[in-house]
């Protein structure tokens, strides 16, 4: 499923993604025995993806606080989105 495809759709963190610390890294899993190491950056947008925005309004909001314009971030943001749509820790409603 592409991301580019889903531009009305809203992405949601799959239920029961688990979190850890470990030092300044971030590890998630859904069933414990896969992990993944992720930036900060992806954590947060993570939190951000309660099926409440679109890709262009999460590309809007990111964007008020960096320098990148939103068809740059959203470029950035649906190949980020791809990955954890992929990986099962995003679905899209």
């Amino acid at each position: 499923m592409e991301v580019i495809k889903l531009v009305d759709k809203k992405p949601i963190s799959k239920q029961g993604i688990k979190v850890g610390k470990q030092g300044e890294k971030i590890f998630i899993t859904l069933d414990e025995q896969k992990f993944y190491e992720i930036p900060p950056a992806v954590y947060t947008l993570l939190c951000i993806c309660d099926g409440t925005r679109t890709l262009e309004e999460i590309a809007i909001m990111l964007c008020k606080d960096t320098d990148t314009n939103v068809e740059d971030a959203k470029k950035i943001l649906s190949t980020v989105l791809n990955e954890l749509t992929e990986t099962g820790f995003i679905e899209w409603i």
